[in-house]
């Protein structure tokens, strides 16, 4: 029986593991943190639970075919729900958009906000996003994202038939009238980190695939999924065993004989092994020096988790409050490298949809804002993190939500504690960059190009960020190591 380690439980890791055991392989799974999940992470403050991780979860169908896969009911571990309102928009002029998850009341609210004209640009932009879609999922989410594909999809931008050479804000610009509509459109290019004034004009597929498929939350909290692949590798016999720290490899030509541990106890151990599955690219022993010395790297989060002895009826689920110029604050987060002094807020109240995340008559503020990576800012201190929560704060009073005095506790999450959490590249969310096609290139493969028997599966590998993603990543490398056997 081929044996392999995988390196890091979060999803891509939990996935992986699971995959290969059905497969066959003796499987052994090791966690440098007392928990599985990874970035799909909770936090209690008193009686208030909070998913500091995702918070929205589409394309279900993909969730679907791995329990399928593993010949499970889906329903037996995780029970997802439907959004009536995936997210809902404010402006700085006091408009309001649901953004409904059942596509006729979607439109509807689209031509009752910003008007028929805009309408009818959103749908001839609907349409061209779904034949992007339909021509790109194949070879970029799918598949391994190998140099063939790439040609085929640059053979579509060079034809210059669906994909345009322009930046994602840019094509929104030919297709919709109403600035507003346009930056509701061009906020789906930060799901993976990235500006939309440079982001390629792929990126349409994102706000695609949340309006064709819709949004969900998992009943229990998002982490209610990673508990049940927790759960599913134990049934699987899969070892296991957190508190391990990744050290390094023992290298034998083309392949890696063995990698170092250091587990529970504190003791160093050699692991042999036939394959290893990364859920994480941030180590040189494994990417490779070139990899690590780029220096565009997605965006970071900065989190604030507020206990809240009050509801809010005025707002969803999912919250956005935007900035008053989208323009000007992706200039000073990625050019002038520094926080936003206008910016847009994040608001996720779980208790929303699942009341036993906070006591009755109160509700769990997840708080997030793009900030940039620690390459281009590490100034977070004491004094200012406090004071950008402070700002943070002020910006959602503005709106007429008078949070502050319904404050119990509270909590923050910079880049740092990203960083150290995670061990992310710079304690970005998305790992290396995707704001252009060239940058997309350099984000590792599922197949090592150093190493014969190594492979990655995660959110910072192909193809990109976001859960359905990482159960992708970790459905292609079983493929791959199933191919190589």
């Amino acid at each position: 029986m081929k044996k392999v380690s995988v390196i890091g439980a979060g999803i891509g890791g939990l996935v992986s593991a699971i995959l290969l055991s059905r497969k066959g392989y003796d499987v052994t799974l090791f966690e440098k943190n007392g928990n599985t999940g990874g970035k799909m992470n909770q936090v209690y403050l008193d009686n208030f639970r909070f998913d500091i991780g995702p918070s929205l979860i589409t394309m279900p169908f993909v969730f679907e075919d791995f329990f399928k896969e593993i010949g499970r009911r889906m329903e037996d571990y995780v029970t997802f729900r439907k959004l009536e309102i995936n997210c809902r928009y404010f402006y700085t002029d006091g408009t309001v958009f649901n953004s409904y998850n059942e596509k006729n009341k979607f439109r509807k609210e689209i031509e009752e906000v910003f008007g028929k004209e805009t309408l009818n640009g959103f749908d001839k932009y609907f349409s061209y996003a779904e034949k992007l879609y339909k021509l790109s999922a194949e070879s970029f989410l799918f598949n391994p994202f190998t140099i063939k594909n790439f040609f085929n999809l640059q053979g579509i931008i060079n034809a210059g038939k669906f994909l345009s050479k322009k930046s994602l804000h840019k094509l929104h610009e030919d297709f919709i009238p109403d600035k507003k509509f346009i930056q509701f459109l061009d906020r789906f290019a930060t799901y993976n980190g990235s500006n939309p004034f440079s982001a390629p004009s792929l990126f349409a597929i994102i706000p695609y695939v949340e309006i064709e498929f819709g949004g969900y939350f998992i009943e229990n909290g998002i982490y209610k999924l990673a508990e049940s692949l927790e759960k599913i590798c134990n049934e699987e016999n899969i070892r296991l065993r957190k508190n391990s720290t990744f050290l390094g490899i023992v290298k034998e030509d083309k392949n890696i004989k063995s990698i170092k541990i250091r587990n529970s106890d504190k003791e160093e151990e050699i692991i042999e092994q036939d394959f290893i599955v990364a859920n994480f690219t941030n180590d040189i022993s494994l990417t490779g020096s070139k990899y690590l010395g780029n220096r565009n790297w997605s965006m970071s989060g900065f989190i604030v988790l507020l206990s809240v002895k009050k509801t809010f009826p005025e707002l969803a689920h999912h919250n956005i409050i935007f900035s008053d110029d989208y323009g000007k604050e992706f200039t000073e987060l990625s050019r002038e490298k520094k926080p936003a002094e206008d910016m847009t807020v994040y608001i996720s109240i779980s208790s929303k949809s699942s009341l036993s995340d906070a006591p009755e008559n109160c509700e769990n503020w997840f708080i997030l804002v793009n900030v940039p990576n620690l390459l281009d800012f590490n100034e977070w201190n004491y004094d200012f993190t406090e004071s950008y929560k402070e700002k943070i704060i002020s910006k959602i009073e503005s709106t007429g939500l008078k949070i502050r005095d319904s404050i119990i506790n509270s909590k923050v999450i910079t880049p740092s504690d990203l960083s150290e959490m995670y061990g992310t590249e710079y304690g970005s969310l998305y790992g290396l960059s995707s704001d252009s096609l060239n940058l997309m290139m350099k984000r590792p493969a599922n197949k090592s190009a150093n190493y014969k028997n190594l492979f990655f599966a995660c959110g910072s590998s192909h193809p990109g960020g976001g859960v359905p993603l990482c159960f992708l990543s970790a459905k292609i490398v079983s493929k791959l190591i199933e191919k190589q056997k």
